[in-house]
């Protein structure tokens, strides 16, 4: 079985409207399980909350120049969480920390201090998949990168060619 990376890019920009904003940068470059059409599919209750940006954006972004990444943000990160297609962890009935006061986005309504680092994301892969361990696995490693950076009130960028 592959081994699955998920290293994400952190950093802070400085928008012309003169906010200072958080970003987790996910790029299918770095992480080849972001250009399989399986992985994407199970995560599409995750990713379509992020921000899909071309690398041509990001890179004038970094130089300053903010306005075309501006336009394309979404959600900031907290409602994000709030509306998450899967608000429970899919991990609640089998761990022994579960508590389901605890274990949703739900309940979080501004105090990301009760939610547990450890909330997994429920992924869909069908019955039939092949590659099932595999696909379980990336969908699993990129949801809880994105499920920790809102977390840490960052946003998430999903950074491709476009």
């Amino acid at each position: 079985m592959e081994f699955i990376s998920v290293d994400p890019v952190e950093y802070t920009l400085h928008l012309g409207t003169g906010e200072e904003m958080l970003f987790t940068e996910l790029d299918d470059r770095v992480i080849p399980a972001l250009q399989d059409k399986r992985v994407v599919g199970a995560l599409h209750g995750i990713l379509r909350r992020c921000t899909p940006v071309t690398h041509s954006i990001l890179q004038e972004a970094k130089l300053g120049h903010t306005k075309s990444l501006e336009n394309l943000l979404r959600t900031p990160p907290i409602g994000s969480l709030l509306k998450l297609d899967k608000p429970i962890c899919s991990q609640i009935g089998c761990c022994v920390m579960a508590d389901v006061r605890r274990c949703t986005t739900n309940n979080i309504k501004g105090k990301l201090g009760i939610f547990p680092d450890c909330w997994a994301y429920a992924v869909d892969i069908p019955i039939i998949e092949i590659d099932k361990a595999y696909v379980m696995m990336a969908a699993g490693e990129i949801s809880r990168c994105v499920v920790n950076a809102w977390k840490a009130n960052r946003y998430v960028l999903i950074v491709s060619e476009g």
